[in-house]
């Protein structure tokens, strides 16, 4: 089992997606597209799923991703997250502040995400969201490119 922390002086993109849904499935594609371009080069991204791991193998943009997948090994690790529905975008910055969350399929919304990683830090009177922690099973470790 490993652990996902947000922060540690790096951005991450957490997507909640599912292989029987179309539409994490076009967020999936299209995460890889923006990870091929270099454009996730500086975040960690994991796809997080909630359907039973033999699930990644019926999905073409799931078992041909080389993003990281693994799967939440408690369900109260997501309700940090608000993780009611998929897909689900969540950008979080260095210092561990989840600066956006929302539905997302195109390359647009992922682009939007990478950017709010990127924002500086905000200021700690406006009471941001903290990214929690989430103890995944991993499905599969990012293949590198």
């Amino acid at each position: 089992m490993r652990q996902f922390t947000p922060g540690n002086g790096h951005g991450s993109l957490v997507a909640f997606v599912d292989p029987t849904c179309p539409s994490c499935e076009q967020l999936v594609t299209v995460l890889g597209t923006a990870e091929q371009a270099g454009e996730l080069a500086s975040l960690r991204v994991l796809l997080l799923i909630s359907d039973p791991p033999g699930y990644l193998q019926i999905s073409d943009a799931f078992r041909s991703t080389a993003l990281e997948v693994g799967q939440a090994v408690a369900r109260a690790d997501l309700a940090a997250y608000n993780a009611s529905a998929t897909p689900l975008l969540v950008a979080i910055d260095g210092a561990g502040v989840v600066r956006s969350a929302g539905p997302a399929a195109q390359l647009a919304d992922v682009r939007a995400a990478i950017q709010a990683c990127l924002l500086p830090p905000p200021d700690a009177a406006l009471g941001q969201a903290q990214g929690a922690v989430i103890a995944a099973r991993p499905e599969r470790p990012a293949r590198s490119t």
